[in-house]
Formats: C-alpha cells, structure tokens, sequence
C-alpha cells in the first residue's frame, strides 16, 4: 500500500496546480501596469511661483513628487497656488521631505504643478 506522501506526489506531477509563488501575498496592494517609459520631472522650483514638471507632459499612470528643502503644494488640475482661507491650497500639500506619491490605479487630470514658499528643489518621477 502505497503512503499518503506518495500518492500526493504522484497527484501533484499528474495535475500539475498553477504558480504559487507568482501570486501576491493576500492583502498586498496590487500595482497597475505600466505602459511607457518613466520621466524625471525633477527641477529647482523658483520662490511662489507654479511650476510644471515633466515638461508640460501628463503622466499617463501616476507620479511621486519629494519637496528637498520647503513644503509645497502639488496640484495636476490647474496652476498649484497658496490660498488662505477655508478651502485652503489648490493641490495637495507636501511637508518638505515627505514623498507625495499618487494611489495605485490613479489617472492624472492634467498637467503636474508645484508651488514652494522658496526655491526648493523638488524630486520627481512620472510612470
């Protein structure tokens, strides 16, 4: 009589199952395809005035943006501006230092901006 071991080896080599270890751990964040090159928009951004990265190019599957020296806002939906009041920046806000990197699946609407307090070089990446 043949063992268990064996006749699950033998099960195993005549239906062969599919590639385990190809598969992500489940609740790992499954990332999108990406189609093209990826582009370095970095630059040194001028004091309070909206600058465009990438060259006016719009990322086609999401971008990173890393403020090295002053916070800055970000925005892909217009010129980034400071406003003061209750509906606060146009774009999103960056501490200096802190990555801005955009959630998996997310388009781009246009254009990337970015406006810092100072000149402050920013770190930029478009996939």
């Amino acid at each position: 009589m043949r063992s268990l071991t064996h006749v699950i080896a033998l099960a195993a080599l005549l239906c062969p199952l599919p590639a385990i270890a190809q598969q992500q751990p489940s609740g790992a964040p499954t990332a999108p395809p990406v189609v093209g090159d990826s582009l370095d928009g970095s630059t040194s951004v001028p004091a309070e005035t909206s600058t465009l990265l990438f060259n006016g190019a719009v990322p086609r599957n999401g971008f990173m943006v890393q403020p090295r020296g002053n916070d800055c806002v970000i925005n892909d939906h217009g010129s980034a501006r400071f406003i003061t009041g209750p509906n606060g920046p146009a774009g999103f806000s960056i501490a200096n230092g802190t990555p801005f990197i955009t959630p998996p699946g997310y388009k781009p609407m246009g254009p990337v901006n970015v406006i810092c307090t100072s000149v402050t070089y920013v770190a930029a990446r478009a996939w």
